[in-house]
């Protein structure tokens, strides 16, 4: 079985009020993100990240029933995280789960999605704790 996570890319909405609408904003490396503006005299900025967890990302072949566990990573300052998935196998049933943490080591909320075989998926998640990892176990076969 091969499968592919790409997660995290992180939206940061940035809201500001009575902006002028050639106002812009830059994000962190410096990019300028233009304003679009919005009803009501009052714009809302939003900046997509597009950073992609290596600690949670992988093109490893599994065996049937195998795991793969990313490493927890911040998500403090992420609005939503985009989790993105294909699989040549199906997982086992909830094999993806995106798993979030208050503490980086008990992992009390969780999104547990069954992949299907030969498809992609997309997801995105509200971020509910400071820290979030994928993992995903894969179905009965390699």
């Amino acid at each position: 079985m091969r499968f592919t996570v790409f997660a995290l890319a992180c939206l940061i909405p940035v809201c500001s009020f009575g902006v002028d609408v050639n106002s812009y904003i830059l994000d962190t490396d410096g990019n300028r993100i233009n304003a679009m503006p919005s009803s009501g005299g009052s714009m809302t900025i939003t900046a997509v990240d597009g950073s992609v967890s290596s600690e949670n990302s992988t093109t490893a072949t599994l065996d049937a029933a195998g795991v793969f566990t990313g490493t927890a990573i911040d998500i403090t300052d992420c609005g939503v995280v985009f989790v993105n998935i294909y699989s040549d196998q199906a997982s086992a049933t909830d094999g993806l789960s995106i798993q979030q943490s208050s503490d980086g080591t008990n992992w009390d909320h969780t999104d547990d999605y069954t992949i299907a075989a030969a498809s992609s998926e997309n997801y995105s998640i509200n971020p509910h704790a400071k820290w979030m990892r994928v993992k995903y176990t894969n179905g009965g076969t390699t």
